[in-house]
Order: structure tokens, then C-alpha cells, then sequence
């Protein structure tokens, strides 16, 4: 929940694109100064396995969207230390990594090259001040390479606390929370 007047204060709203259009959101909401409080509680109830579903087996269909949201994301980190924007870029690489690793057969020759073309453009040197292992770094140099066979390693996922000055990181299915500890 968000208190509207708030979010008014600072001007977020969510990107209008047709899939993650949330996740630039939550960046920019954690950078204006936004806290976020992790409930045991069940607020939304999430259906998975929608064939018809956006964030489903059809986000493929929507990399543009996914990159839009990739670069409000990290538009919204960039004053953030290295490590943490290390952090935010693991979570993206997995999640468009898992998108690759859901999309059809028969459309992953496709989805390569769109992919190929934007990991050629991505500085990925950051990632050297995590705290873990990427276990996404050799599936990525296959795309961005052009070595890839379209089968890679299982789904990998972020699951890692670190204290990192002052604040604390949360890698979340895909995405990163992040609560200023006082």
C-alpha cells in the first residue's frame, strides 16, 4: 500500500509500458525515500500458470518493455553505491534470463538476437563487488557472443541478505527491496 498523497509529492507513477511497468516504479519509489515493510500477511493473492497471463510464458512477446523498465530501473539507482546497482543488475540479467529460458522453442533464434544486441551494449564490470557468485555470467557472454545453443543453465534466482552501508538488500524473485536500517 502507498499513501497517494505522498507518491502526488514525489510525481511516481508506474511506467506506462505493457509488462514491468513496476519495476522502474519501485526504484524510483526506494530512491525518493520510500520504505518498504516486509508482512508475513497475504494482501494479493497471485494466480500463476495464466496461459493468457503478460508476466506469464508471454513476456517474450515484450522485450522492449522489459528494457524500458530495465533502464528506469537503473536510472533510479544511479546515485547508489556500486554494489548496490551490482545487485540491481543481477536481479534484471535473471529475471530477462528467465524470460529467454520460458520463451518457445521455436522463437528463441529470435529473442538471442534482440538479446544479443542489448548485453553487446551492457557494462557488465560491476558485478565483481557482489557479495555472491553470478551465476548468470556465462549464459550471458553465450548471448552477448553469439555461442549460445538456446539451452542454458537451470532458472537461477537472487536469494541473498547483505548489510550494505546502512541499508539492508533483499533479492526477492527477481527484484531488490531495499529498507533503510537506523
Amino acid at each position: 500500500m502507498y499513501r497517494r498523497a505522498w507518491l502526488e509529492e514525489k510525481g511516481l507513477r508506474f511506467d506506462e509500458i505493457v509488462c514491468g511497468n513496476d519495476r522502474g516504479f519501485y526504484f524510483r519509489m526506494l530512491a525518493a525515500g520510500g520504505t518498504i515493510v516486509l508482512s508475513s500477511d497475504y494482501g494479493v493473492y497471485y494466480r500463476e500458470k495464466n496461459a493468457g497471463s503478460l508476466t506469464g510464458s508471454n513476456r517474450y512477446k515484450h522485450f522492449d518493455s522489459l528494457f524500458y523498465a530495465w533502464d528506469s530501473s537503473v536510472k533510479a539507482m544511479e546515485g547508489e553505491t556500486a554494489e548496490i546497482r551490482a545487485m540491481l543488475l543481477d536481479c534484471i540479467v535473471k529475471d530477462i534470463l528467465n524470460v529467454f529460458r520460458q520463451t518457445p522453442a521455436e522463437k528463441r533464434g529470435e529473442v538471442a538476437q534482440i538479446l544479443q544486441r542489448r548485453f553487446s551494449e551492457t557494462d557488465i564490470s560491476c558485478i565483481r563487488s557482489l557479495p555472491v557468485p553470478c551465476t548468470w555470467r556465462d549464459d550471458f557472454e553465450k548471448i552477448r557472443t553469439g555461442t549460445h545453443s538456446c539451452e542454458f543453465s537451470g532458472r537461477s534466482e537472487s536469494v541473498f541478505t547483505r548489510a550494505i552501508t546502512g541499508c539492508k538488500i533483499w533479492g526477492v524473485r527477481g527484484c531488490i527491496i531495499k529498507a533503510l536500517t537506523k
